[in-house]
């Protein structure tokens, strides 16, 4: 009786041994991760715009449109028509649009439409995955999403320590295996951030 006993406790660590040894372990999911978001139309340093003057007199423009095509700098400041400094950095594209036509009417039109358009924004991905680059931004991104993107993971990924950096410089570790399993801890991801998967050892 004992040894039947002994010979059931060895087969079952034997068993536990395999299922760890070949990533079959149970993975527990933890509290879910709370990260900063900003709204998607909100103006960040480096991201590149075109800006329309329309409405305006052709004199002005040429054709009743000026057209600027510009990139935010670190400290948000932008110079347009007639050397009109605005600071976009942090704004949303409708009150930069408001701003522009504050700084314009009355006082040097008596109409004028500013257009504010955001350019492509990106994403990272590098580590073990299989194309490693920057891809287009798309809404409702996430980890996992965004890890398929590029192709998926290597067979040497390490899934369960993948980091991500958001905008403000804070880095989140994201369990891959759990975010499988539950979408709720698949971390969003906005524009300009960068995910890093490493090497299993």
């Amino acid at each position: 009786m004992n040894r039947h006993l002994s010979r059931c406790l060895l087969l079952s660590a034997c068993i536990a041994c395999c299922a760890a040894w070949f990533g079959c372990e149970s993975v527990k999911p933890g509290p879910l991760q709370v990260r900063e978001l900003f709204p998607l139309d909100q103006i960040r340093s480096q991201d590149k715009l075109v800006i329309v003057f329309n409405d305006i007199p052709a004199a002005a423009g040429g054709s009743g449109a000026l057209i600027h095509e510009v990139t935010v700098p670190d400290d948000g400041s932008i110079t347009l028509h007639l050397n009109k400094t605005i600071n976009v950095k942090g704004r949303t594209v409708a009150e930069v649009q408001e701003i522009i036509k504050t700084n314009y009417v009355p006082r040097i039109y008596l109409n004028l439409t500013p257009t504010v358009t955001i350019k492509e924004r990106y994403f990272f991905v590098y580590g073990e995955v299989r194309r490693a680059d920057r891809y287009v931004y798309t809404p409702d991104l996430t980890v996992l999403k965004a890890i398929a993107t590029s192709g998926g993971f290597t067979d040497f990924a390490n899934r369960s320590e993948i980091e991500l950096t958001i905008f403000n410089g804070n880095k989140f570790l994201i369990n891959g295996k759990v975010a499988e399993k539950n979408p709720a801890h698949d971390m969003k991801v906005l524009p300009g951030e960068k995910i890093h998967v490493p090497r299993r050892f």
